[in-house]
């Protein structure tokens, strides 16, 4: 990514308070017909961190090669890192609303003990998901090409090292 777009604290905050406000209408309708908001399984919690783990994999090859430590880097697996990064941060961004929304609602409630189990639960799902959107920013932050240099060609660091003996 060279021209700075990408995805940005502002879509990711709003795209979260979006889920965030959807989680608590549905919840709240849901509290009134005498249910309780149910525990997240740790599967999901478990997935959000998996995701997170995977996304900056992904991208990890990007950052090396742009800090010149490898030769080469397919172009399509860069743009794919890239894309993955921003759908990873807009999914934790969305995950991390859907249960916030879930954990207010759970609040007034943590009184009776399942709630309180539940709400434990939701606790390590919107920290999973938060980690999730701090790893999509990150990897996409290194997939960013930095500015070329004056005497650079717009290559990589490793590209630009020319072996000797041979022209330029």
């Amino acid at each position: 990514m060279r021209d700075g777009r990408g995805v940005a604290w502002r879509h990711l905050t709003l795209v979260g308070l979006v889920f965030t406000a959807v989680s608590l209408v549905v919840w709240v309708v849901h509290r009134r017909r005498g249910g309780l908001v149910p525990p997240v399984p740790w599967v999901t919690v478990a997935l959000l961190l998996v995701l997170a783990l995977l996304v900056v994999s992904a991208a990890w090859p990007v950052r090396s090669y742009l800090r010149g430590r490898r030769r080469e880097v397919d172009m399509l697996r860069a743009a794919r890192a890239l894309t993955l990064s921003q759908a990873g941060a807009l999914t934790g961004s969305a995950a991390f609303g859907w249960y916030l929304g879930q954990l207010l609602i759970a609040v007034p409630d943590l009184g009776l003990t399942v709630v309180r189990a539940a709400a434990e639960h939701l606790v390590a799902a919107v920290l999973a998901a938060a980690l999730l959107v701090v790893a999509g920013l990150w990897a996409q932050r290194m997939c960013r090409i930095p500015p070329d240099d004056p005497g650079s060609s717009g290559r990589s660091p490793a590209a630009r090292e020319t072996p000797p003996g041979t022209a330029r």
